[in-house]
């Protein structure tokens, strides 16, 4: 668990969740990130913020070298939630066209529930225009219930806010 008294959260490397394990983060949480690292869930994140107390999921510094590389939900566990929580400057650019799937977050094989989330200032691109769902990219078949969100202010080679494919179907 880390909670507000953890906060601000340094990232200073890829953080992992691994499968049958769980990270719960508290409303008013900052999980900073010092550079280009990815925050991969394969198990259960429960980051559950409040209106009044959103979590925070941003860079370190308002400098390019702090840019991060958004959250991955690959095989999670389908009961992990983002609520009331601020996703904000991810900036993806990657030849292999994998890296730039999901800018702000990426569901692939697993339904997490994202609600009352703002994702905001994401950029996922290539050369070959590979980057797809500036804001959330769905894939894998996936189910996620996506509802009361803000995105906004995205960019993406097909769909800066939301691009679903893979035989997904969020809610």
């Amino acid at each position: 668990t880390w909670t507000i008294a953890d906060s601000p959260v340094m990232i200073i490397g890829d953080v992992t969740v691994p499968s049958g394990s769980s990270l719960t983060i508290s409303p008013g949480v900052a999980v900073l990130f010092t550079g280009p690292y990815r925050f991969t869930v394969n198990g259960t994140l429960n980051a559950t913020g409040t209106s009044v107390q959103p979590i925070f999921f941003t860079r370190a510094a308002e400098t390019d070298e702090s840019r991060w590389h958004g959250i991955r939900f690959e095989s999670a566990n389908d009961s992990s939630i983002l609520e009331h929580c601020i996703i904000q400057h991810v900036y993806k650019y990657d030849s292999y066209y994998q890296n730039v799937r999901g800018g702000g977050v990426l569901i692939d094989s697993c339904s997490p529930t994202i609600r009352h989330c703002l994702i905001s200032n994401t950029f996922t691109r290539n050369d070959n225009r590979n980057g797809a769902g500036g804001g959330i990219y769905i894939t894998g078949g996936s189910t996620s219930l996506i509802e009361y969100n803000q995105i906004a202010d995205n960019e993406s080679d097909s769909g800066g806010g939301i691009n679903v494919g893979g035989e997904s179907w969020p809610v």
